[in-house]
């Protein structure tokens, strides 16, 4: 994997949400080595931004792809991000051929028009975007998961997330966003083994209550974790400081039904620290690990780590 970041501090911040799609190709396209995205359309409508690929893959036999596109308008700035299933044809058009794809799939991303820290990690068949906004933290995610299968059992295990199902939603409309570490519904989705099709990944409701979808991620999945007695009490730290963190995987309860695979990078992790104080967001801890709340949650159970690496 390789990973690149820009802050505030720094003075190398995406500037706003346009910026950002723009570090985002750029970085995918160029900073992957023989692992380079291709670019099948980068195109501009007036302010917004418009960007269809394919990523090799890790053999470079397997292709992924994919779009990002801009979405502006009076009081939001956001991102749509897309799966796709096959080819895109010659020279997409603005619009239709974004939306008009061989068993395309869709999700939202809350940005803003304001300047954001951000991370970006990524590799010849997945990204993650990892991205802060006064004290919001998101995070998205676009290709392929770890398979609990061979390819030929389970040959584009493409997960899409963002973090809200509403593309007009606003950083301050907190209440219904929920980035992939527990995620709210609409937000996630998994292609399923044997071109079944797009399967809905969900935790919660956009009001935050539990959803009786049998498709999870775990461990974040109702039932683990909570403040009430009949969920497990707080974690911590270990003595030394050094931080727990488990894997995410998806659940997904469609017949057979069965643990699909591992998302690549990004971990759960208590949000407290040795001494059950809160853990500083946005610090690296165990080396190269960011640790951030799901946006503004940060309840003890509300924490993941990105590797960035």
């Amino acid at each position: 994997m390789a990973f690149t970041s820009g802050t505030i501090a720094g003075g190398t911040a995406a500037t706003n949400h346009t910026d950002l799609l723009s570090k985002i190709r750029t970085f995918c396209t160029t900073g992957l080595g023989a692992s380079n995205w291709s670019e099948i359309k980068w195109a501009m409508n007036g302010s917004e931004r418009e960007w269809m690929f394919i990523a090799p893959g890790l053999s470079g036999s397997e292709q992924i792809f994919g779009g990002i596109r801009t979405r502006t308008s009076g009081t939001y700035s956001n991102l749509e991000i897309a799966g796709y299933f096959g080819n895109y044809g010659s020279n997409p058009s603005w619009d239709t051929d974004f939306t008009d794809q061989p068993l395309a799939a869709f999700a939202y991303v809350t940005c803003s028009a304001d300047p954001m820290d951000y991370w970006i990690v990524a590799n010849g068949q997945r990204l993650i975007c990892l991205f802060r906004s006064g004290s919001i933290w998101s995070m998205f995610h676009l290709g392929k998961i770890l398979p609990n299968g061979s390819a030929s059992e389970h040959p584009y295990p493409f997960f899409l997330a963002g973090t809200n199902s509403d593309g007009n939603a606003q950083t301050s409309d907190v209440a219904g966003h929920r980035h992939f570490g527990n995620p709210v519904t609409g937000t996630a989705k998994l292609y399923l083994p044997g071109n079944i099709g797009w399967a809905n990944i969900e935790n919660y409701n956009t009001s935050d209550g539990a959803v009786s979808s049998t498709n999870h991620i775990k461990p974040t999945s109702t039932g683990y974790f909570g403040s009430s007695t009949a969920q497990r009490g707080a974690s911590q730290a270990n003595p030394d400081g050094s931080v727990n963190m488990v894997p995410y995987e998806i659940l997904v309860g469609i017949s057979p039904g069965a643990l699909a695979g591992t998302i690549e990078g990004a971990y759960w992790c208590s949000g407290l620290t040795e001494t059950g104080a809160p853990l500083v967001a946005g610090s690296i801890v165990d080396t190269d690990y960011i640790v951030f709340p799901n946006i503004a949650r940060t309840a003890w159970h509300e924490w993941s780590a990105l590797r960035l690496a």
